[in-house]
């Protein structure tokens, strides 16, 4: 591939953007490349000199190099993370620090996502479904175009206040200020030094609102956190990771009196910050995508309502009075789990992990077992490429929920650490399976007896030969649907 000495491969960059959706995300661009060049993208790696809009980049795409990096050795997170992320939770939050900080929160907050105690949340979930619903019953009616990305995530941001606080936050009716506080500030995050991220920097008023911002998150959050050290009660309460935290503060400071460490409430307040933003920003355009990819495959949505009314009944009603009943009976919708699945291989709030070497650290290629030069690089997990590619996936731009349910030797069974929308290795999304619980819930009730029609032109800009694809919204730091998944809801008309 052609390397400027003065612009690197930011002309390679540009030339291919403009072949693509105008406001198709950023984060897509390496993808892009890869297939206007083919001859560096066969080797399942490609190095990408974006300096100094963006860091040096090795792009991985083989996921037997990915497995070097992410799973047999966890490489640290590539410093690119705190910079982004710095102003919201300062590099101490779960995603993005490292070393023994990193273990010691993980191990905090693990026992919040084991299957027993997701099971806990679900009637949670029920309670802000019906809040959603109602919604949704109310644009039906009305029958005018919503932005459901947005619905969805004032939904998303409810179901996890659950999990982190143990709280409504009431998103969805009153407005929550922490919320609305944490969306400002991932606006005011800097993901580059493009012009948009320039822009960004040289913002003379910038950091009065990140201290604004942080400031109101913490008096919201706070209150949470200062109940539970101070109550008296420490009995085993519910695992909320609020309460696994408190948990461990008081098991470490049982014997001391006096004040409450301030840094530690500083660095939780950050955990719960990144959490609450991980919690309801990725799976709110996973929800969207699933209602549009449904919309425009007729077959697969009927496979999905007849599981669906096989495993919980004819109407949303009776879906609601089963989840309660049994929250177990969710895992039993293996059709609507592989059509999620399918949607994530397609369209991935992430496009890969970024990672750094330190000395002495190498990765290998695959078939000939040379070391890549890694020094001074962002290591990149190319997600957005390996879910795309060919030789694993078999028609890789089209939708076919089939490969997940496909059984081993199966052309569309999935290859062995292929699929990676949540990332694998020690470092993978720890709420992975409380995504998947809550994705399983809001699709199946939503689904049961409500249509979803995307009100994108049909003569619109298309990715792949579909007018559905992902952008990079100013306001937002992850992909999103396309101006936030227009969308016209109505009743269903059973035959």
């Amino acid at each position: 591939m052609p390397h400027s000495f003065l612009f690197g491969h930011l002309l390679i960059a540009a030339k291919v953007a403009m072949k693509a959706p105008p406001d198709l995300a950023n984060s897509l661009v390496p993808y892009m490349i890869s297939l206007e060049h083919p001859e560096i993208a066969k080797h399942g790696y490609f190095y990408l000199d974006m300096w100094p809009v963006a860091s040096q980049i090795l792009a991985v795409s083989h996921p037997d190099m990915m497995v070097q990096f992410c799973q047999d050795t966890s490489f640290a997170k590539h410093t690119q993370m705190p910079f982004e992320f710095g102003p919201l939770t300062h590099g101490v939050d779960l995603v993005t620090s490292n070393g023994q900080h990193w273990k010691t929160w993980r191990s905090i907050f693990n026992p919040a996502f084991s299957s027993k105690n997701i099971q806990g949340y679900v009637p949670a979930m029920l309670e802000e479904y019906k809040v959603f619903r109602a919604k949704l019953e109310a644009y039906a009616l009305n029958g005018k175009t919503i932005k459901m990305d947005q619905s969805t995530m004032a939904l998303t941001v409810d179901i996890i206040g659950h999990a982190v606080l143990g709280a409504d936050l009431h998103a969805q009716t009153t407005g929550c200020d922490i919320f609305d506080a944490l969306k400002r500030q991932i606006a005011l995050l800097l993901v580059d030094y493009s012009p948009e991220g320039l822009g960004k920097l040289l913002n003379p008023i910038r950091q009065f609102h990140i201290w604004n911002n942080n400031r109101i998150m913490k008096k919201g959050i706070l209150p949470y956190i200062l109940e539970g050290i101070r109550n008296e009660d420490r009995k085993e309460g519910s695992k909320t990771m609020h309460s696994l935290a408190v948990r461990s503060y008081r098991k470490e400071h049982s014997a001391v009196e006096g004040e409450i460490d301030s840094r530690w409430i500083d660095v939780a307040v950050d955990q719960f910050k990144m959490l609450l933003f991980a919690g309801h920003d990725t799976v709110s355009s996973t929800i969207c995508f699933v209602l549009a990819l449904l919309h425009f495959h007729p077959e697969e949505m009927a496979k999905v309502r007849q599981e669906l009314e096989e495993v919980l009944g004819p109407d949303a009603a009776a879906g609601q009075d089963a989840i309660a009943r049994t929250p177990e009976i969710l895992n039993q919708l293996v059709y609507l789990n592989a059509v999620i699945k399918e949607t994530l291989r397609l369209f991935g709030p992430v496009s890969g992990s970024v990672r750094q070497a330190t000395e002495g650290q190498h990765i290998y290629h695959h078939e000939t077992g040379k070391a890549l030069p890694l020094w001074d690089l962002m290591l990149f997990s190319h997600q957005a490429q390996l879910h795309r590619d060919e030789k694993f996936w078999p028609r890789p731009h089209d939708f076919i929920p089939e490969r997940f349910t496909a059984r081993e030797g199966d052309e569309l069974y999935p290859h062995k650490n292929t699929f990676r929308p949540f990332e694998m290795g020690s470092r993978n999304c720890i709420g992975q399976e409380f995504a998947m619980t809550e994705l399983r819930l809001t699709l199946a009730l939503s689904l049961l007896d409500m249509d979803f029609e995307p009100m994108y032109p049909k003569d619109g800009p298309k990715y792949f030969g579909t007018i559905l694809y992902q952008t990079s919204p100013p306001e937002e730091i992850t992909m999103h649907p396309k101006d936030g998944m227009p969308m016209k809801v109505s009743f269903r008309k059973k035959a």
